[in-house]
C-alpha cells in the first residue's frame, strides 16, 4: 500500500476517534447547555490551544441548519 492510500485512511480515523470521542462529547454536551435540545448536533471541528479547547458544531433539526461554536479550559 502507498502513501497515497494509507495517509488518507490514517486522517479519516483520527478525525472519527477526536469528533467522536471524548471532546466530541463534551463539545456536544456544552452545545446542548447553551443552545437547546431542539436540535442535534454534529462536531465538524476541535481545536486545541494549550488547554484552551474550541469546537464548531452544526446543529440542526426540521427547520433550520446552523453552525454553532463552543469553548472550554482543559
Amino acid at each position: 500500500m502507498g502513501i497515497g492510500v494509507v495517509l488518507p485512511l490514517a486522517m479519516a480515523i483520527a478525525f472519527h476517534f477526536t469528533l467522536s470521542g471524548d471532546a466530541g462529547a463534551k463539545a456536544i454536551d456544552l452545545a446542548k447547555a447553551e443552545y437547546g435540545d431542539q436540535y442535534k448536533y454534529s462536531p465538524t471541528a476541535i481545536n486545541w490551544a494549550g488547554n484552551h479547547v474550541s469546537a464548531k458544531l452544526t446543529a440542526y433539526n426540521d427547520h433550520e441548519i446552523k453552525v454553532v461554536t463552543v469553548e472550554w479550559q482543559q
